[in-house]
């Protein structure tokens, strides 16, 4: 499927229930492959379980506070 820029992965940083995982799941039904990334991992594994089983493709990540 051609995409209007050339690229091939997106990031979708914050993908709570509304907007953000309409993003993701956008992006993934146009061929895209997803990292959504959050804080709350049981919701990105959500996300991108539901992303996986439309057949698109999903990774997530988890940010770690940083050490002082």
């Amino acid at each position: 499927m051609p995409t209007p820029i050339d690229l091939d992965h997106v990031l979708v940083i914050g993908p709570g229930p509304g907007l953000g995982s309409a993003v993701a799941r956008r992006f993934a039904r146009e061929g895209f492959t997803v990292t959504v990334v959050g804080r709350r991992q049981e919701a990105l594994d959500d996300l991108a379980t539901q992303i996986r089983d439309a057949g698109g493709t999903a990774d997530t990540s988890s940010p770690t506070p940083a050490t002082p």
